[in-house]
């Protein structure tokens, strides 16, 4: 668990591409606070869909669509509204712990054909071919607390490499920090692998019913 806040991580980003002069208040109206929080949302995205971490996956049995039909697909089913990306699709198996091996049977050896369509303006949908699928997707976690500390290295490092070309002391910076946060990505597998898919109230992995 993070205990960093978000004045922190600001600061820790200004630091990495060696702006000298920090922010006191997320109140106050300097530069620096100006173009991190244009950046801050942007970021929260980007790293959250770069990698699938534990504490932002969230698994959901899908409801099926009647009177929408997508070409060369058997259902559509609704594309949740809390998703920020899927990450693949697996039978529903009716319990709300599923183990870490049958998870990474449909993740990485047995992936299962879907897509995302707009129906129109307003509607999307997940199509695929088997029934009664269940969605293991990211969703948007805002709350620091939940995230690990790997998630916050390269969230640092990735805010750092956007705001360095307004803010950074040499240009150098910016293409440092963005190697920063590629290795910061690279190496997320060690937290995230020691975290449990079954710490249902810890909001790492919550099977939703709709």
């Amino acid at each position: 668990m993070n205990t960093l806040d978000k004045l922190t991580i600001y600061n820790q980003a200004l630091t990495v591409i060696g702006v000298s002069r920090l922010i006191e208040s997320l109140t106050e109206s300097s530069q620096e606070l100006r173009v991190l929080d244009l950046f801050w949302d942007s970021s929260i995205d980007q790293v959250l869909q770069e990698y699938e971490w534990n504490f932002a996956t969230r698994y959901l049995e899908l409801t099926e669509l009647t009177g929408v039909s997508v070409e060369g697909w058997n259902a559509c089913y609704t594309y949740p509204s809390d998703c920020l990306k899927c990450q693949f699709i697996m039978p529903t198996f009716g319990v709300t712990n599923v183990g870490f091996g049958i998870l990474n049977h449909y993740r990485r050896e047995h992936k299962i054909p879907f897509d995302i369509f707009n129906i129109d303006s307003q509607t999307v949908v997940i199509v695929t071919n088997i029934q009664n699928p269940t969605l293991v997707y990211t969703t948007r976690i805002t709350n620091l607390l939940l995230w690990n500390s790997k998630a916050i290295t390269a969230l640092k490092y990735y805010l750092a490499s956007q705001a360095a070309a307004p803010l950074a002391a040499a240009i150098e910076y910016a293409e440092r920090v963005g190697v920063a946060y590629q290795n910061a990505i690279l190496n997320a597998g060690s937290d995230n692998n020691n975290e449990s898919y079954a710490r249902q109230e810890e909001s790492e992995f919550i099977l939703a019913r709709r």
